[in-house]
């Protein structure tokens, strides 16, 4: 029996969700109805489940199939070349397409949702006869042209997409060939690196055999071989001329590398600008806000802001190029003259304080922000909190260079700076305090009064008697590169009793502490004969001398290296050496493996021997002198400059012997020292054949002639 179909409504098919709403619907009353063949629609229905199970859309049927017989008062309806379901199947091809449903034509038919596929809510559509429906056209129009425009739509997204994503992968690959060729440079520059110091190598021995050859024209006092001084003369002239042009050349060269260097320099770093700023945290959503906050005027406002700046710039890709160039320093300055708010001014000193930790670029934008004078005014602030964070503002600053650290010294930051040194403060206080002093001093030039530098030397003293390790070993680098700043700093930190202060700390147990003691005596030892006499009356001889023997390479030499110099002041200097007994320590150096040591150790006899008196020099020999520089001649593996240093030490020896000349040429003998001057005469260094060949000849002549 036929059923009762409602009237005709007609539904727009765009989206699923449409759809959805659409079944909901309730049914319109009930019209006139019209006979349908429910056998053929049974048929169609069941081959339809069968198909969305299957989820495979067969051919679309022709207009002659079998059920167009019995449903032709449907079909008669239908356009020319369309079948009925025309409209449904057409949906299911192009679906994947992302398109929208078509409509039918004039006269269209109704077709009811479909649910998805597979569902168990499939129904057939109800396809009933609307000829008397004009405006129905109208509305398949609309219909088509709505899913035109969708589609359109859809496109144009589907391109910008795709427009995006290729971009962004363009992008990344012009990173990952950026990068590929920084390392490629970087290896190039290495090699060269590596090749410039081997030349600059060979430059220093070229420089250190002319520095012999000078020496070897004073010690060598023969006056019946001047004809063949002449002549060596003449010839080291003419290699002289030769090695002139060549050095020239190399001059040229070098300078034309140095500037290479620099102009290099500069691109590496407009590339690590560059790369820092690609790696940066996009804050574009937010910085303007965030600036305007600043510049607000209100407290808690600003706080927030100021704060929010501060995360930002302690992420792990900090935004510093962002908040500069959207104007963010100016009113975090102001914002640390905020005096109301201590809390406001901490959070604006922290924030400036991480852009003055990035890139000198980052750190004269800090500067040309006029942060200098706001910071050293925090200084005497109350709040120890705002104190703190100053210092250490001030400290990545004058870190950056010598031209910043001026600029903090031209604010006037010794003062309030040393005055923050007292015996109650923190100890994180303490370090960044001792910290930002000791880095005023480190690039030398800088310009202080005297009063000035006296504040230094009296917060210097104090820092260096802290209990912490760490504050210690600091101060007593800032001591160092004090003393080496002026000769009046050194005078000024013997009359404070500071370098009596540096040789307790050389007694340390921290090496990190002694290294710094021992870079600060022996900058002081470094200077006059009464200044090297300070470090010596305070009673570092003993520790040097332990020193020697420190299983630190570097505390060895650094100690071999100051008593060098101390050996080559006053014959009273060298009698406390002597007394003592630093001499045998010395001796024992110059065994060891460690060329650099062996090197300083020499050093320091053959300033002994020079610089002693005939009494010293028997007591040097009776020590084990002369069998030490026996066996160092004997070293053909030696530096010419070592075996040249050598030999004028045993020159100084023989001619200071005085009476016991004789037995001091046969010891000397014992030990190998003419078999060892004899194999010199060879050497491929002229300095050093002439020097031992004028010693055979003067002191061993008589057995030569025996010979």
């Amino acid at each position: 029996m036929p059923r009762d179909l409602g009237a005709p409504v007609v539904v727009n098919l765009p989206t699923e969700r449409r759809l959805a709403k659409e079944k909901k619907k309730k049914k319109p009353p009930r019209d006139t109805l019209e006979p349908v063949n429910l056998k053929s629609i049974r048929q169609r229905r069941e081959r339809l489940e069968a198909m969305i199970q299957s989820r495979r859309l067969p051919p679309l049927p022709n207009n002659g199939t079998s059920n167009s017989n019995s449903n032709s008062r449907v079909n008669s309806s239908v356009r020319k070349g369309q079948n009925s379901l025309s409209p449904h199947w057409r949906e299911k091809d192009k679906a994947h397409d992302r398109r929208p449903t078509p409509q039918p034509g004039a006269n269209s038919l109704k077709l009811s949702p479909l649910s998805s596929r597979g569902s168990t809510h499939d129904r057939l559509p109800n396809i009933i006869q609307r000829p008397e429906d004009k405006d129905s056209s109208d509305g398949d129009e609309d219909g088509i042209r709505r899913a035109d425009e969708m589609e359109q739509q859809m496109t144009k997204e589907i391109q910008q997409l795709m427009q995006q994503q290729m971009q962004m992968m363009n992008q990344l690959m012009k990173k990952q060939k950026e990068q590929q060729e920084r390392r490629k440079r970087k290896q190039e520059k290495l090699q060269q690196l590596q090749m410039q110091q081997k030349a600059q190598e060979e430059t220093e021995k070229r420089a250190a055999r002319e520095d012999n050859k000078a020496t070897e024209e004073e010690v060598y006092p023969d006056e019946d071989k001047k004809d063949e001084e002449d002549k060596a003369e003449n010839e080291s002239d003419k290699n002289d001329n030769q090695d002139g042009a060549k050095n020239e050349d190399k001059e040229n060269q070098e300078n034309e590398e140095a500037e290479e260097k620099k102009t290099e320099g500069e691109e590496e770093k407009k590339e690590e600008e560059e790369e820092e700023g690609d790696e940066e945290e996009d804050i574009s959503d937010e910085v303007d806000e965030l600036v305007a906050g600043l510049r607000s005027g209100e407290v808690k406002r600003q706080v927030k802001c100021a704060e929010r700046a501060r995360q930002l710039l302690s992420s792990p890709h900090p935004p510093v190029v962002q908040l500069i160039q959207a104007g963010a320093l100016p009113p975090l300055v102001s914002c640390m003259e905020r005096g109301d708010s201590p809390q406001l001014q901490v959070e604006a000193a922290w924030a400036i304080t991480n852009v003055a930790s990035g890139s000198s670029a980052h750190t004269w934008a800090v500067v040309d922000a006029g942060a200098i004078p706001v910071l050293v005014r925090l200084l005497v602030s109350a709040d120890k909190g705002v104190q703190e964070q100053a210092v250490w503002a001030l400290g990545n600053i004058v870190g950056d260079g010598a031209e910043c650290r001026d600029r903090v010294l031209a604010a006037g930051v010794i003062h309030p700076l040393v005055n923050l040194i007292q015996p109650n403060m923190s100890s994180a206080l303490r370090r960044q305090v001792c910290w930002v002093l000791t880095n005023l001093f480190r690039v030398r030039g800088a310009k202080v009064s005297d009063s000035e530098r006296w504040e230094c030397v009296q917060g210097f003293q104090v820092l260096i008697g802290s209990l912490d390790s760490q504050v210690q070993a600091d101060a007593l680098w800032g001591a160092a590169y004090l003393a080496e700043s002026s000769p009046g700093a050194i005078d000024d930190l013997a009359s404070a009793g500071v370098v009596r202060d540096m040789v307790e700390r050389l007694y340390s147990d921290t090496e990190r502490v002694v290294t710094a003691a021992l870079r600060a005596t022996g900058s002081v030892a470094a200077g006059t004969d009464e200044q090297t006499d300070a470090v010596v009356q305070s009673g570092a001889l003993p520790i040097y001398r332990e020193l020697l023997a420190h299983h630190n390479p570097g505390i060895a030499r650094e100690s071999a290296w100051i008593l060098s110099n101390i050996t080559a002041g006053t014959s009273r200097q060298i009698q406390l050496v002597i007394d003592v007994q630093v001499v045998p320590a010395l001796i024992a150096a110059t065994e060891k493996t460690d060329t650099e040591l062996r090197k300083e150790a020499t050093w320091a006899l053959s300033n002994l021997a020079s610089g002693s008196t005939d009494e010293q020099v028997a007591v040097l020999v009776k020590a084990g002198l002369l069998p030490c520089l026996c066996r160092l001649l004997q070293s053909r593996g030696g530096d010419a400059g070592m075996t040249l240093v050598a030999l004028d030490a045993l020159n100084n020896v023989l001619k200071k012997s005085g009476s016991d000349l004789a037995r001091v040429v046969q010891m000397a003998e014992a030990n190998g020292g003419k078999d060892a001057l004899e194999s010199l005469m060879t050497h491929s260094e002229p300095q050093v054949t002439k020097m031992a060949t004028y010693l055979l000849q003067t002191y061993f002549e008589q057995e030569l002639e025996e010979e």
